[in-house]
């Protein structure tokens, strides 16, 4: 075997080269049943490639008597090495030590340029994460310092600022209150929940 890689357990099979294949058509069942076989060791054999006595080449077929058929030796030519080789399966071989190769080197490619990316220190870290919350702060400041025109919002109740059991204007445990100046139908500011009621209990149109 050419190497003790996964890649070399297996080989492309191409279904329509061998299904409209005239060498193949030529070819009864027995003959197309050595060929697959052969192309089989040819594979597992790797660069060594198949013996050219025809006698050695029998034997790589147990359960055959006598001769090879000349259509199945004539698809493995002998090459100028002295070895056999059908130069379709010997072709993909050699493309796909190519392809490897070509992983191989974007691989070490890639870790090179990796081994080369600098950490950023802890106090870089740290004075971006301190820049981020302030910039947040500044942007959606807690409800402590939010008011209307520098003062604070009145105290939640109804027209007037008058208490109410309204259930509307309760607002949910958890839920951040928005200060609206102006509504419609109260005629003052109030809070309103979630954006839509306002504190006497009507739609504020947004």
């Amino acid at each position: 075997m050419a190497g003790d890689d996964d890649l070399w357990l297996w080989y492309k099979f191409w279904v329509d080269r061998w299904l409209l294949s005239r060498h193949v058509m030529a070819m009864d069942w027995a003959e197309r049943g050595l060929f697959v076989h052969l192309l089989c060791h040819q594979w597992r054999e790797g660069a060594h490639g198949l013996p050219a006595d025809p006698c050695e080449l029998r034997e790589m077929c147990p359960g055959w008597d006598g001769d090879l058929p000349q259509r199945v030796l004539d698809r493995f030519p002998v090459a100028p090495d002295g070895r056999r080789r059908n130069t379709k399966l010997e072709d993909e071989r050699e493309a796909r030590i190519a392809r490897r190769r070509r992983y191989q080197a974007a691989g070490s490619k890639g870790g090179r340029v990796s081994g080369k990316r600098s950490v950023a220190p802890a106090s870089l870290k740290r004075r971006s994460s301190d820049a981020g919350a302030r910039e947040k702060r500044e942007r959606d400041p807690p409800l402590s310092e939010r008011g209307v025109e520098g003062g604070s919002p009145p105290a939640q109740g109804g027209a007037g600022g008058a208490p109410t059991d309204d259930p509307a204007s309760h607002q949910p445990f958890g839920r951040r209150r928005v200060w609206d100046p102006g509504c419609p139908h109260c005629g003052g500011g109030r809070y309103r929940q979630n954006g839509a009621l306002c504190n006497c209990g009507r739609y504020v149109e947004e």
